[in-house]
C-alpha cells in the first residue's frame, strides 16, 4: 500500500488570466458612465460580456465606485435640466447678421482659407421665456413624491363600510320621499 500525501497540491484558477487593467478601466468605466451608457453599452466598449463587467464591480472596488460616480454626474445634469424644464427658464437669444468685407478699394476681402470674410453688422438680443413644462412636472413629481403622485393609485375601500354608509343614505332617502305631501 502506497500512502497518502497529506499536502494537496493549490489549485490553479480557471479560465484565462483576466484583461482588467486597474490603472485604466476606472477612468475609463467612469467616462463612458458620464456620456449615459448602460452597463450593456459600457461591457461592449471594453469588449467583454456584461457578466465579466459585473464580475469586475464585484471583485474591484475602485471600478464599481467610479461606475457609480460617473452615472451620478450624469443623473445629476438630467435632473437639474428636468427641474428647470418643469420650472420654466428664460434665457436671452442673441442674432448676429453679417455681411461681406470689402478693403479700401472695393475688392473682397478674402481670408486664408480662401473665403470671403464676412463681418457683423449688427447684433440682437432678445429676452426669452420657456414656459413651465405640466409633462415634466408630473413626471418629477410621480419620480420624487410616488405617494401622492403615483400613476397607479391604490385604493383602499372598506366595502362593509361604504355599504353601511350607502344603507343609510338611501333610507334617509326614503324618509324624505315618505315624507314628503303627495300630488
Amino acid at each position: 500500500m502506497t500512502a497518502k500525501n497529506p499536502q494537496k497540491a493549490p489549485k490553479k484558477p480557471k479560465g484565462r488570466p483576466s484583461d482588467y487593467n486597474e490603472q485604466y478601466y476606472p477612468k475609463i468605466a467612469a467616462l463612458l458612465s458620464q456620456l449615459g451608457k448602460t452597463d450593456k453599452e459600457i461591457a461592449k466598449e471594453f469588449g467583454v460580456s456584461e457578466v465579466t463587467l459585473n464580475a469586475w464591480k464585484q471583485k474591484h472596488p475602485n471600478f464599481l465606485k467610479s461606475l457609480k460616480t460617473g452615472k451620478e454626474k450624469i443623473d445629476q445634469l438630467v435632473e437639474n435640466a428636468l427641474l428647470r424644464r418643469a420650472l420654466g427658464y428664460q434665457f436671452t437669444e442673441t442674432k448676429r447678421y453679417f455681411r461681406p468685407l470689402f478693403d479700401s478699394t472695393g475688392n473682397p476681402v478674402i481670408g486664408k482659407d480662401g473665403k470671403q470674410v464676412k463681418g457683423i453688422i449688427r447684433e440682437e438680443c432678445t429676452e426669452k421665456e420657456v414656459v413651465a413644462d405640466t409633462t415634466a412636472q408630473i413626471f418629477w413629481l410621480c419620480n420624487r413624491k410616488k405617494e401622492t403622485w403615483r400613476r397607479n393609485a391604490v385604493l383602499e375601500v372598506d366595502f362593509d363600510k361604504a355599504k353601511g354608509e350607502i344603507s343609510e343614505m338611501f333610507d334617509e332617502m326614503k324618509k324624505e320621499v315618505h315624507a314628503a305631501p303627495s300630488t
